[in-house]
């Protein structure tokens, strides 16, 4: 049986810590489903053909970076009649929710999100409060599409989704890298991870999707929910280290495989 690992760039430091299971995972054919290389887009409301073709570029660029392709990352189908089980990373979940608008990570896209509010949220100068409101239903909509998606995907008749893992928070000096230490001091960061912390909640729990949820930020982040400097990758890196999903990788592996 395939395991399909599914995430975008966040997806690289968790493969560093599952992989240290290699004698659990030796039963399955493993399979990568990075976002970040792929040619063409997952097509998240497509049932039928999400997560079953992938086709990688040779590499990608970032800015004036070019990034080759690791050779884990291979083209494949998965057959009309194979079983396949899935595990996703990062993908805009949590971490990423709060920052993908903001200052220098523009890594996902809130709907409800006009370009005024997008501006707002990214003017490091502009520390005024913000609607809670707002922002309630921007998160509570974003969540609302996550869960879907994931709904599509529980649909298919071959595809089992056994977790999906949070993207991390930040670390103090990316969160000052990336909001603005005026921000920071406003409290609006805090704010933020708050309220889309509470519509995540709602929303999963009214889907039924909890117990597929997995997000180490709740023990590894500090009362402003930031990420504990043992985790952070470096000072404006938005990622974190492999260590960050060793508790729930456990936990996972011990209740699945």
């Amino acid at each position: 049986m395939k395991l399909i690992l599914c995430g975008n760039s966040h997806l690289a430091y968790f493969w560093q810590e599952i992989k240290k299971y290699e004698a659990t995972l030796k039963t399955y054919d493993i399979k990568f489903a990075c976002t970040n290389f792929l040619k063409e887009g997952l097509d998240y409301n497509n049932k039928d053909s999400f997560l079953k073709k992938f086709r990688y570029n040779d590499s990608v660029s970032y800015g004036d970076k070019t990034i080759p392709n690791p050779q884990m990352f291979e083209d494949f189908i998965l057959g009309e009649n194979e079983k396949a089980k899935v595990i996703m990373v990062g993908m805009g979940l949590k971490g990423e929710a709060v920052y993908g608008n903001w200052g220098g990570f523009n890594s996902c896209k809130l709907p409800l999100c006009t370009e005024n509010i997008s501006t707002m949220l990214c003017n490091k100068d502009n520390y005024e409060p913000i609607s809670k409101g707002l922002l309630g239903q921007i998160y509570h909509d974003y969540y609302v599409e996550k869960s879907t998606f994931l709904q599509n995907i529980n649909d298919s008749k071959n595809i089992e989704v056994l977790a999906w893992f949070a993207s991390p928070n930040l670390n103090r000096e990316a969160a000052k890298y990336c909001f603005g230490e005026k921000q920071l001091k406003s409290g609006n960061p805090a704010l933020h991870y708050e309220i889309q912390e509470d519509s995540y909640n709602l929303v999963f729990k009214e889907s039924g999707h909890s117990e597929l949820m997995i997000d180490p930020n709740l023990d590894l982040c500090d009362d402003n929910y930031l990420l504990n400097d043992k985790y952070k990758l470096s000072a404006t890196n938005n990622h974190a280290t492999p260590e960050f999903y060793a508790e729930g990788i456990k936990n996972l592996l011990d209740s699945n495989f």
